[in-house]
């Protein structure tokens, strides 16, 4: 998995993995405990393969249990802190992991271990051999469940196979090193550019909390000492911040880059950042859940800004392939609206241990044997870039 293979090359390096708060972890670091982590899992449940759930929020910890789940060779699913206990329950029923990694403090039905925090200090600082049973290319990476506003959360398994595809893509568009802005919860797919795309690059992942995010002012002080060279988020964090005059280029000066994903982002938006940040440039993407991540990218120029139209969500990703659809025939004219088909190596193997749902929306597509999925979106391509519509 390479992005396991590079953290076990920056670990040779002074390099800083994660900057939590006041808490730094090293690339080593890291590297370490996740080898301790893996080799507790791997001695406490031998060749139980069953996924790892982690309830939390930011935790410096949470980072080495992602990884040293990766290297014992399981899925890890994460629950973020603000997910209800109801829910949160759900998900564990359809897991049934043998063990639950709790900064929450939250309460899980009998016959789980559940590490707590202090627990959990004592395996990660347990010297341990370098772990190399790592996650196989065809089998989950991690599984997210979606937010389940409609009905029971179903969950997404990605598989290590994926996240690489995923990486490769992205990869292009990154700046080397630096720092990355790690804001977006485990739980949302988002969160893999810094954490999957960004150890790739062995970039800095600076944290921003919940309780972080939710107090602007002291999120900002922290942002004036963070050397930020790529900003990662959803558009609605960005337009929390620009309401304030002071969120320009002097509060972040080695910002090279904004990447947007998860939502539209709107013409307002770019314009404020284009004035207020005017060496940074601004990548608009889309992707669902079931594609790793994202799918696509553009670079938004000022003439797009211009246009009345959507901001494109732009071209595919290196190793995806696109196509629009409409009544089973594929769109071929420009400017005229179907249903967008992803293929390609980032499409996941379907929903966890739900055929029914899997059938409706995965297929392998007759033409290129390629993995597909449906993602019931509305698109249309104009001069090689793609604009959603809904």
């Amino acid at each position: 998995m390479t992005v396991l293979k590079q953290l076990r090359v920056f670990a040779q390096t002074s390099r800083i993995a994660l900057i939590n708060r006041e808490e730094k972890l090293s690339y080593q670091e890291l590297d370490e405990r996740s080898d301790a982590f893996a080799a507790w899992l791997l001695c406490a449940f031998g060749e139980d393969d069953s996924p790892v759930v982690i309830c939390g929020d930011k935790e410096t910890d949470f980072l080495p249990c992602i990884f040293g789940t990766l290297k014992s060779g399981r899925a890890y699913v994460p629950i973020d802190c603000v997910v209800p206990q109801e829910r949160a329950s759900q998900i564990v029923e359809d897991v049934k992991p043998k063990v639950i990694v709790d900064f929450t403090g939250r309460e899980f039905v009998c016959g789980i271990t559940v590490l707590t925090p202090n627990k959990l200090s004592e395996i990660l600082t347990e010297p341990a051999a370098p772990q190399s049973k790592w996650v196989q290319k065809n089998a989950p990476a991690y599984i997210l469940f979606t937010s389940g506003s409609t009905g029971r959360p179903k969950g997404v398994p990605i598989t290590a196979g994926n996240l690489d595809a995923f990486c490769q893509g992205l990869l292009p568009i990154y700046p080397e090193e630096g720092v990355v802005l790690h804001q977006v919860s485990y739980s949302f797919d988002v969160s893999g550019c810094a954490v999957y795309a960004g150890i790739c690059r062995g970039m800095t992942l600076f944290t921003v909390d919940h309780t972080m995010a939710a107090d602007l002012q002291n999120c900002f002080s922290s942002f004036r000492k963070s050397e930020l060279t790529l900003w990662v988020s959803t558009p609605s964090f960005a337009e929390l911040c620009v309401q304030s005059e002071s969120f320009a280029q002097a509060m972040l000066p080695h910002l090279q880059q904004f990447l947007f994903c998860g939502e539209v982002l709107s013409h307002g938006l770019c314009k404020a950042l284009t004035r207020r940040f005017p060496s940074a440039k601004v990548y608009n993407t889309y992707g669902p859940t079931e594609a790793t991540v994202l799918v696509t990218a553009a670079q938004i120029t000022e003439e797009m800004q211009k246009d009345s139209r959507t901001i494109p969500i732009g071209k595919a990703i290196s190793g995806v392939t696109l196509r629009l659809e409409k009544d089973s025939r594929e769109v071929s004219e420009e400017e005229q609206e179907g249903e967008l088909l992803i293929l390609g190596s980032t499409v996941g193997p379907g929903y966890f241990r739900r055929p029914d749902l899997t059938e409706k929306s995965f297929f392998t597509d007759a033409k290129t044997g390629l993995q597909g999925y449906r993602t019931g979106d509305l698109c249309y391509r104009k001069y090689d870039f793609y604009y959603y519509c809904g």
